[in-house]
């Protein structure tokens, strides 16, 4: 099959959708499927078509976007879309989010009878936290986008969502909804042979507001159990952030964000005790899913789709502002070395359903089936 990916955001940005894009780009392409991947350009010093992995990336031009800082985002693109879309000749076409360049690849798809798959990695609500903190603003984008999605989808042969949380939020449409897991691959991210000398929790993933990781150093501060906190990424509140820590007298090794290819990526988790996601808006979480690849048992704030992925036989579900039930939980799980052996196996044992082999076969069918 010759398959079309669209997504606005694309590496070297690093975001769920990106990374997850590129792996089922790569993946396709190794089954022996012709891939291309549409998406914005990311300025000047990379080029407008390169292959990689096995599959063909393609960057339209693009503009900083101002509300993330590191992401781009395209305009009147449908020309340049039309033109891709000619050439290419997909049999499928495969986007991931409803903004500019999707929209034109939809459109496209529609007006040379292609069938559309669209992927709706996030609920509505969480892309208001990048807008100011106005509630008619607010109101106005989120009734906005509601209808934007509806149109869009209406055009779509199948919409897939990651989890059963997404799938209820988008509730009844006219189109078929589909449950397929971003995966992981649970060869690459295996459990370390032993925990690490010094108990160590890890955060690992972007430092913005919806991480809502001060309830994590706040958990940190005045713990009396020897535990070390080990922090990988960026985002718009990492100055705030070391700043907050500093102030509660919580030490912190902060690292800089991992490419999401090579071996450093698998290490960081193989060298953590614990992982914690304090976050509020995930809709699956890749990080999640490679920290229970990686045998580590996962404390998780009880939101969003994050109660689908952690119980309390592979970690523990806990308030996302109660930063004395966060400690709690971390000093019971330090204390007990038996306890995070079982509870990280559960872990192991939980990502096997979600690995990346599955979620492949899955859109590979679901690809096969509408071609």
């Amino acid at each position: 099959m010759r398959i079309l990916l669209v997504s606005e955001v694309f590496a070297p940005a690093v975001s769920g959708v990106a990374v997850t894009t590129a792996r089922f780009a790569a993946g396709l392409a190794e089954r022996g499927h012709d891939v291309a991947v549409l998406t914005a350009s990311q300025g000047a010093g990379l080029p407008r078509r390169a292959r990689r992995d096995g599959y063909e990336v393609i960057r339209l031009s693009s503009i900083p976007n101002p509300f993330r800082r590191g992401f781009r985002f395209t305009v009147f693109v449908g020309g340049a879309v039309r033109r891709v879309v000619k050439e290419f000749q997909p049999d499928v076409i495969h986007i991931q989010d409803p903004v500019t360049i999707c929209v034109a690849a939809a459109a496209e798809a529609k007006r040379r009878g292609i069938p559309l798959v669209a992927t709706q990695h996030f609920l509505p609500e969480y892309l208001l936290e990048y807008l100011p903190k106005v509630a008619p603003l607010q109101r106005l984008v989120q009734a906005g986008l509601g209808r934007r999605l509806s149109r869009l989808y209406a055009g779509c042969a199948c919409l897939t969502v990651p989890t059963e949380t997404v799938r209820r939020a988008v509730g009844r449409l006219s189109v078929p909804v589909k449950v397929i897991s971003n995966g992981v691959d649970t060869r690459r991210f295996s459990p370390a042979k032993q925990l690490p000398d010094t108990p160590t929790l890890l955060y690992l993933g972007r430092l913005d507001p919806e991480k809502n990781l001060p309830v994590l150093l706040e958990a940190c501060a005045g713990l009396d159990v020897p535990c070390q906190l080990r922090i990988i990424g960026w985002g718009n509140l990492e100055p705030e952030l070391r700043r907050y820590a500093e102030s509660l007298g919580v030490a912190v090794e902060w690292l800089p964000a991992l490419s999401p290819e090579g071996g450093a990526l698998p290490e960081a988790y193989q060298q953590a005790t614990i992982f914690c996601i304090p976050s509020l808006t995930e809709t699956e979480s890749m990080v999640t899913l490679e920290a229970m690849a990686s045998g580590l048992p996962v404390l998780a704030a009880n939101r969003g789709a994050l109660p689908e992925l952690v119980d309390e036989k592979n970690g523990c579900l806990l308030d996302p502002h109660d930063s004395g039930a966060w400690q709690s939980a971390i000093r019971r799980l330090v204390t007990d070395p038996a306890l995070l052996k079982k509870m990280g196996a559960a872990s192991r044992a939980k990502s096997l359903a979600r690995s990346s082999v599955r979620s492949l076969d899955a859109m590979e069918a679901l690809y096969a089936s509408l071609v």
